[in-house]
This record gives C-alpha cells, structure tokens and sequence, in this order.
C-alpha cells in the first residue's frame, strides 16, 4: 500500500502511467477513486496520481486538525516523496482550493493548475453546505445520510441517474465508512 509521510501522518496514494505528474485532488469527502474514470485518459501520457485527502479513506487523521493549509501541504510532501521536481495539479471544489494553496506555498513545486469549481472564499451557499455537513457528522457521525449529502452535492443530477453515477455513488458510500469510527 503506497504511503507517503507528511507532517503528522501518512497520505495513501496511487499512481499509473509515466512521465510528467498529475496529481488529482478530489473535492471534500471523496477519496482517490474520484477520479476512476479519468486516470486511464491521463496515463497514457503521464504519471498520474490520486490520493486519498488526510482523513480520508486509507490515509491517516490528523493530529494538528484540518485545513486547505494542511492539505497543501501533504500536496506538497506528495510531491517531494515522488522524486518529482513538480507536478500539475487538478483540484475540484476543495480540492481547487488546496492546489490553489500548494501553489501559493511552493511555486516551484506546481507546474500548472487546473481548477474546477474552486473558491477563493465561502458565500453563503458553501457556508450553509459545510455547517450542514458538521451538523451531519455532529448527529449521526460518517453515515449513509451525509455519503448522501455529499453525492448530491458533487455528483449532479444526471450522472446520478446513470449506472456510472450510481457506482460513483457507491464508491462514496464505502469512502464514508472506511472513515466511520465505528
């Protein structure tokens, strides 16, 4: 199981392909199977790598607490233990916003951003999302109802009703329990 050690813990990573590296960064709540149908396109022609986000999935919790900071930063030890120079990092949602940030902390470690549905700051909309999913996490810990939460949220509504959609959804179901303290 490959591990890369970052601050107070280790990152479960994945790679395929060579060349350049891609890192994949998923947007909150996913693992590295967010992007299951996108590494065989991108590693025909570069080394791609998803990770599993710090308290996500294979890699550890933290011990210091989270934070786009935090994350970027496991990007960046990522990338050092790759032996790569650099990488292009591909960020949605949160995961935007932590390429952002391992861009602004180290910019000669990112070659280039690719930035889906990312955000600078939260509005309203994004506030009320994540204080509902802490209310979630709050009343019935990592549950189906918040795997569900998430879904409907990052997925959209016609992938959801595709048999693509719904096994994305099951991946999600089972990133969320591999997380349960349960």
């Amino acid at each position: 199981m490959p591990m890369a050690p970052v601050r107070d813990g280790q990152i479960y990573y994945e790679e395929a392909g060579s060349g350049e590296a891609i890192i994949l960064l998923p947007g909150l709540g996913h693992d590295h199977t967010y992007y299951a149908k996108t590494v065989p396109l991108l590693s025909a022609f570069a080394r791609v790598v998803t990770l599993d986000p710090r308290g996500l999935g294979q890699s550890t919790a933290s011990k210091t607490g989270y934070s786009v900071e935090a994350w970027a930063d496991d990007v960046v030890r990522l990338i050092e233990h790759l032996g790569a120079p650099r990488a292009h990092l591909v960020g949605s949602s949160l995961g935007a916003c932590v390429a952002m940030q391992a861009a602004l902390d180290a910019p000669a470690r990112v070659a280039s951003l690719v930035l889906v549905a990312g955000f600078s700051e939260l509005d309203r909309s994004l506030e009320m999302n994540f204080r509902m999913r802490l209310k979630m996490l709050d009343e019935t810990g990592l549950s189906d109802a918040l795997a569900m939460h998430i879904s409907m949220w990052t997925l959209g509504r016609s992938f959801l009703d595709t048999d693509e959609g719904k096994a994305a959804m099951e991946r999600l179901f089972g990133a969320v329990k591999r997380n349960s303290v349960e």
